[in-house]
């Protein structure tokens, strides 16, 4: 199991509960999330993730590269355009970004 630091101001359970939901929705590790694979769903997982842990728990991207590195491996800069890449999904309405943003937010009630 991955030691967690918890964000000020959070919940101790809601960014790892989080991670957990969606690399099972994704359907991938937590080992797999560290890696620098460029597999599809390992990259979708960290778009979603970024997306929202940054918009929904109000986390900056300095902050979620600080305290989630060992975890994301991604640095500010991909956090932001990852956040942004998902949010455009969501515009688009990609059927998978959709389908999980219905799911995280009747799980989560954000």
């Amino acid at each position: 199991m991955i030691n967690y630091t918890v964000y000020p101001g959070l919940k101790s359970a809601e960014v790892p509960t989080l991670i957990e939901f969606i690399c099972k929705y994704y359907n991938i590790t937590q080992d797999q999330l560290k890696s620098r694979c460029r597999l599809k769903s390992i990259v979708n997982c960290k778009k979603a993730l970024c997306y929202y842990i940054h918009e929904h728990l109000k986390i900056s991207c300095g902050n979620i590269e600080l305290n989630y590195y060992n975890i994301l491996h991604i640095k500010r800069l991909n956090i932001r355009y990852h956040h942004m890449d998902f949010k455009n999904l969501l515009a688009v309405k990609d059927q998978e970004a959709v389908n999980l943003n219905q799911v995280i937010t009747s799980f989560f009630k954000f």
